[in-house]
């Protein structure tokens, strides 16, 4: 919902002719779609790469810190 309200308003305020509004907000938000896609995928990545080191780490600090 973010992207459209604010793909929306992004092409709202650079449009002087709202002739070609929805091509314009499309073009933006399908912009914003593809690095939407990309973010994603690489969370994906880093977390399944990360996720157990990660999680040792912090159990070897909680017994060192005795929390």
């Amino acid at each position: 919902c973010f992207g459209l309200i604010e793909s929306f308003f992004a092409v709202i305020m650079v449009s002087t002719d709202f002739n070609k509004f929805i091509y314009r907000f499309g073009v933006y938000y399908g912009r914003g779609v593809a690095f939407t896609l990309v973010h994603i995928v690489s969370n994906a990545v880093i977390f399944l790469l990360l996720f157990i080191p990660l999680k040792e780490l912090l159990v070897i600090l909680k017994q060192q810190l005795k929390l």
